[in-house]
């Protein structure tokens, strides 16, 4: 019985073995099978492809030429409000307050005229008396006169310097009468600037005067600036002058203004002139722009002061290629690709660079396909693949 179960795990152990041995060996014997009897892939030739890059299509076109500059809004005129008589202000327009607007001719001011009225009296009373003394003078030269003929028995000599036809006070009261109508005419001219008038249709800057105070010749009681047309002076650098056309009041170079006063604005205006020095540190020149009625009702207010952008036409550029500013490489060289996928390096001559684009005079032709990627270790005939045709 000991014998037997022996013997049976014995056989037990013995399959153990043995079957795995013979799995692996038949395993072996089949990859062996499959080794000895597969084909070799065929060899293909891997296709080396180049960056990708987007491109640019060139053409030519007519460009106006723009100069971009900032500036500050200032006033075309301005002027102190000054009396030229001193006394009691009796009357304030009100207007006349900060950031009011006045009319031409618009009474802003009223001081005290009684004391102006009692020297005006006293003038015309001057004149009166003057008269009569001239009148008087005449008289007795005349009678005079008549005496040497009835002496004589002819006329007497013409000689306006004889002291016998009074002459001399002739001309004393003359003169007398003239420095009374003086006195006459001061006297209105006084009394008239006790009225103070807005010169032009303005806008109030500051003001510093009010009822009762006493105000005196020479000093301010206000500063107003026209509302007919402002001015805005534009730092430009020497060499854009050339580009723009020469300034006049009347045909001067068109400018769009750009701002934001509550909403944004735009305007339009033209260079007028150019200020009178170059400013040595910046090598820039001012182009005073101007722009008429700067608060026209229904449009965005243009206030002295705003800081705007100014864009100045120029001359037109004939026949020239706008590029985006990052097609132009060092060097002054573009890069196109040709028809055949390669890369050529291709050197332009550049008639302006403007904010984000370029303006290609010579080196292209009508459809080349411009680079506009950034693309490391660049060579000529380098293979590239287009991403995309930008008109």
């Amino acid at each position: 019985m000991d014998n037997h179960r022996k013997r049976r795990r014995i056989v037990v152990l013995s399959m153990k073995i043995l079957l795995p041995l013979a799995a692996l060996a038949a395993g072996v014997a089949g990859f062996k099978a499959l080794v000895e009897t597969r084909k070799p892939p065929a060899r293909q030739e891997r296709v080396r492809q180049g960056p990708l890059v987007r491109v640019w299509k060139a053409q030519p076109e007519d460009v106006r030429v723009e100069v971009t500059a900032h500036g500050t809004v200032r006033p075309a005129a301005e002027i102190d409000l000054v009396p030229q008589v001193a006394g009691e202000v009796m009357e304030v327009s009100p207007n006349l307050v900060t950031g009011g607007f006045v009319a031409e001719g618009e009474v802003l001011v009223r001081i005290d005229r009684a004391d102006y009225e009692l020297q005006l009296r006293a003038a015309r009373a001057e004149v009166e008396r003057a008269t009569y003394q001239l009148e008087r003078i005449r008289a007795e030269a005349e009678s005079a006169r008549e005496e040497w003929r009835q002496v004589y028995g002819e006329d007497p000599p013409p000689d306006d310097d004889s002291l016998l036809f009074r002459g001399p006070q002739l001309r004393q009261a003359r003169a007398e009468l003239e420095a009374a109508r003086a006195r006459v005419a001061t006297a209105e001219l006084a009394l008239a600037r006790t009225v103070l008038r807005a010169p032009f249709a303005a806008r109030v800057r500051s003001e510093a005067v009010d009822l009762g105070q006493y105000v005196s010749p020479g000093k301010a009681v206000a500063r107003l600036y026209a509302t007919d047309a402002v001015e805005v002076v534009f730092p430009v650098a020497t060499e854009d002058l050339g580009w723009i056309g020469r300034p006049d009041p009347k045909t001067g170079p068109l400018a769009r203004l750009e701002g934001t006063f509550g909403r944004p604005g735009r305007w339009q205006g033209r260079v007028v002139r150019t200020e009178a020095v170059v400013d040595e540190a910046s090598r820039t020149v001012g182009l005073v722009v101007r722009v008429p009625d700067p608060f026209r009702p229904g449009r965005v207010p243009l206030p002295v002061g705003l800081f705007v952008t100014g864009r100045i036409r120029g001359r037109v550029l004939r026949g020239v290629f706008p590029l985006p500013r990052e097609a132009l490489r060092e060097g002054g060289v573009v890069w196109v690709v040709d028809d055949a996928g390669r890369l050529r390096f291709r050197p332009v001559e550049v008639a302006r660079v403007e904010g984000d684009r370029v303006l290609v005079s010579r080196g292209l032709s009508a459809g080349d396909r411009v680079v506009v990627t950034r693309v490391g270790a660049a060579t000529e005939g380098m293979a590239v693949r287009v991403a995309e045709d930008r008109p």
